[in-house]
């Protein structure tokens, strides 16, 4: 069996405290859920065992909320200070906001630190592990600005060249960029792509090892990297000396 993995460089990852619902819980959709929630015996029930994954998540101080329409002056404070102004337990709290949600049929969006930074770099000196943001299209503004993301949607690859190869070396600059491009378009079966060689697709970064750098942070993820000058997107430039050029020539890559 051959082996691979992809990681990204952060101590915390993203998730919803949905997901930390029990799964019989959620059964039905929200509507369902929040009937469940109105029981006493079995809210009671959906707290003990929402109490136990918190725990094991490292409590309510290291969960961050992301995103909480219902009441956005939430996001970017965590459950232990949520839970304090809603003058209720961490429990408590966690699971009004899950009954919030639920009444709106929405999510509560959770950065959740429950990593170590021996182990990313541990993961990371690995042949076989890849690079990958595990995020989502994100803009400084507009609609795709909304909430308190998680910084790896900016900031993954940029904090490995930066941080990992240039400051503290865990990796060599050609292995880096060998698990961010040839070794995913391989393990994917992409036939086109991951390396610069005529016949393939025309997809190349330019940026300098000596600047490039993340600025996206848990509590300002809406931020650019530096250091990257130029993207090039199927042979069309998309970045120029650091700004979007308008064009949009990318595509969603299926095995055909």
């Amino acid at each position: 069996v051959k082996v691979t993995a992809d990681q990204y460089p952060y101590r915390a990852s993203g998730t919803s405290l949905m997901a930390w619902i029990p799964k019989w819980a959620k059964e039905g959709g929200y509507e369902k859920l929040v009937q469940r929630l109105e029981d006493p015996e079995t809210r009671k029930k959906i707290k003990e065992e929402l109490s136990k994954v918190i725990e094991i998540r490292g409590g309510g101080e290291n969960a961050l909320i992301s995103r909480f329409e219902p009441n956005p002056s939430f996001e970017g404070k965590n459950l232990a200070e949520v839970a304090e102004e809603m003058g209720l337990s961490v429990i408590d709290a966690a699971i009004k906001l899950v009954e919030m949600a639920a009444r709106e049929k929405k999510g509560v969006g959770i950065v959740n630190f429950n990593q170590s930074e021996e182990n990313i770099r541990k993961i990371m000196r690995k042949a076989w592990v890849m690079v990958g943001t595990d995020g989502y299209a994100l803009k400084p503004e507009g609609v795709l600005s909304k909430g308190v993301a998680h910084p790896r949607s900016y900031g993954t690859f940029p904090r490995i060249l930066g941080r990992y190869v240039r400051e503290e070396g865990i990796l060599s600059l050609e292995e880096a960029i060998r698990k961010m491009t040839s070794l995913p378009a391989s393990k994917l079966g992409f036939k086109d792509r991951g390396i610069i060689r005529e016949g393939m697709a025309a997809d190349i970064v330019v940026f300098d090892p000596e600047k490039v750098i993340d600025r996206a942070t848990y509590m300002n993820p809406h931020q650019f990297p530096e250091g990257i000058e130029y993207v090039i997107v199927n042979g069309e430039l998309v970045v120029d000396k650091g700004r979007h050029t308008g064009k949009l020539p990318g595509e969603v890559l299926t095995l055909k």
